[in-house]
């Protein structure tokens, strides 16, 4: 669905998808000016430093799917891997993380 939205939208040539390791790997090295996460807390945390490692200088990540109660938590564990995150959006009990790499 992703990939069908970014062709609609005319910017397939400038986002990248992956959704298993073997994709995942093609991104290798890259670092990106946005990183966008919509899973679960714990699948959140285990992949911080590959998501993390993603966000390129002065860009910034996006993480949803959280529990309000779990944010803080989260947000921590991205901030121990070097991106600097805002407090939490929550609405309906759902929490919204935005953090940056410094420049």
């Amino acid at each position: 669905i992703a990939v069908r939205n970014a062709k609609a939208n005319s910017c397939d040539s400038v986002a990248g998808f992956g959704s298993n390791k073997f994709e995942a790997q093609i991104f290798d090295g890259c670092g990106y000016n946005v990183v966008l996460a919509n899973i679960l807390a714990g699948p959140l945390k285990t992949l911080a430093p590959l998501l993390a490692s993603r966000v390129a200088p002065g860009g910034s990540i996006a993480l949803s799917g959280i529990l309000a109660s779990q944010a803080i938590d989260v947000s921590a564990t991205y901030s121990s891997e070097g991106l600097k995150m805002e407090d939490a959006v929550v609405r309906a009990g759902w929490a919204l993380l935005v953090g940056t790499r410094p420049p």
